[in-house]
């Protein structure tokens, strides 16, 4: 089980969705994986996640009943102590996962 699950809903996010992906990886914190909540998305989101081969990242299928229902399904999911929330064209900095399990 992961210290932290980090949520992240998405919808129609491609244009963004990668460096987020990437500043996600970057965190000094490593005991994290990514539950992503796909609510689906046409454009090419699903093939950006599905390339990013890392085996902390889960895909799962959001019921297409927008960010609420989408964050709610994430939660019921999440195994991580933590749930840490950000959104599909947000960055995070590289010390924000060990500033937050810090603290908590």
């Amino acid at each position: 089980m992961p210290r932290v699950t980090i949520l992240l809903p998405t919808y129609q996010s491609g244009k963004y969705i990668s460096q987020t992906l990437d500043s996600i990886r970057k965190q000094t914190f490593k005991d994290f994986d990514v539950l992503v909540v796909d609510d689906h998305s046409t454009d090419n989101t699903l093939s950006i996640l599905l390339a990013a081969q890392d085996l902390r990242i889960c895909v799962i299928n959001g019921r297409g009943k927008g960010l609420a229902d989408a964050l709610n399904l994430g939660i019921q999911q999440a195994q991580g102590e933590y749930v840490a929330r950000i959104d599909a064209d947000d960055l995070m900095t590289p010390d924000r996962l060990e500033k937050q399990v810090k603290y908590l």
